[in-house]
């Protein structure tokens, strides 16, 4: 199944249901209930697909502000367990 139709009009109406929202799970909670009330008759694997799918495109556009990687509470100053010799 060709999912870019879908994500295409989740991508084009994210700002009417994100609501400027820049919290990354409650953008995921509001995407899922967006599919779950529109495209309804779409298995469950396909959704998380096209969630997954718009996430990408809200880290790639920077909707978020800040870069997701890695433990953002970890701290840097200690080096890694394998790096001890």
């Amino acid at each position: 199944m060709n999912l870019e139709p879908v994500i295409a009009e989740i991508v084009d109406e994210l700002s009417d249901f994100l609501d400027g929202t820049t919290d990354r799970e409650e953008a995921r909670t509001r995407i899922a209930d967006r599919l779950e009330n529109d495209f309804f008759h779409l298995p469950s694997t396909t959704r998380l697909a096209v969630i997954e799918a718009v996430m990408a495109h809200l880290e790639e556009v920077e909707h978020f502000d800040v870069e997701y990687v890695g433990n953002p509470f970890k701290d840097e100053s200690e080096p890694d367990e394998g790096a001890r010799a």
